[in-house]
């Protein structure tokens, strides 16, 4: 067994200059969440899919596992994320270009420790990012994301993302876990399997992956040759 796994409780949003959240007089949304649940209703377009996705790349930034992972990610040999270029996400959804000043900034809770981070909308670049008050110096989304593993105690950037995206957060790409026993067992490393214990699985599991690979290539150039002769 492991140390506990933290996942991070969400405290305060601020979002300006973001036209689907204009708020009164125009000074954008600050909202705080207190403890206990949190209830957001509208009508249809008002923009609630909008938020949840916003609270969730607020804490993952511009990164997504790979299309392996979303079909089956217990069958994945390379355990690593996708950090795109460009996301527009936030940009396709307001009826102009947004700006430098279009920014969202996120303070929750992990580990005991108070993170505030800010991140522009129009491309999820962080712009600050503070643990316990103190500035921490950090250049890209990757390295952001290996710093929640680390406060979250998970073995890597990866878990961290799988556990946040696909068990604390419940959106419309949700994975079918409840179906793929081997997307079970994956959790279940993440969640209670020690560190070093699972990293062996993991390459185990890659070993197993190309050597498999290998014999299924061997055996259609096999067949292929039987075939032509």
């Amino acid at each position: 067994m492991r140390a506990a796994v933290h996942l991070p409780v969400i405290r305060h949003l601020r979002v300006v200059n973001f036209p689907l959240y204009p708020g009164a007089d125009n000074q954008g949304l600050d909202l705080d969440f207190g403890d206990g649940v949190t209830v957001i209703a509208g009508i249809n377009g008002i923009g609630k899919t909008t938020l949840l996705n916003l609270l969730l790349r607020m804490l993952l930034g511009a990164s997504s596992p790979s299309k392996a992972a979303t079909r089956d990610m217990g069958r994945v040999s390379k355990r690593a994320l996708v950090q795109a270029r460009s996301f527009s996400y936030f940009n396709d959804r307001a009826a102009n270009e947004l700006g430098a000043d279009a920014v969202a900034t996120l303070t929750f809770e992990l580990a005991g420790k108070t993170v505030v981070v800010s991140r522009s909308l129009k491309n999820l670049q962080i712009r600050k990012f503070t643990i316990s008050r103190r500035a921490v110096d950090i250049t890209t989304n990757a390295e952001f994301l290996a710093k929640m593993a680390e406060l979250a105690g998970v073995s890597s950037a990866y878990d961290f993302h799988i556990l946040v995206r696909y068990v604390q957060f419940f959106t419309e790409e949700r994975l079918p876990l409840l179906w793929f026993p081997s997307s079970q067992f994956e959790l279940f490393k993440m969640l209670f399997i020690d560190h070093r214990l699972a990293d062996r699985l993991n390459k185990l599991f890659a070993d197993i992956q190309a050597v498999d690979t290998e014999y299924r290539n061997r055996t259609y150039q096999y067949n292929n040759r039987v075939a032509e002769l």
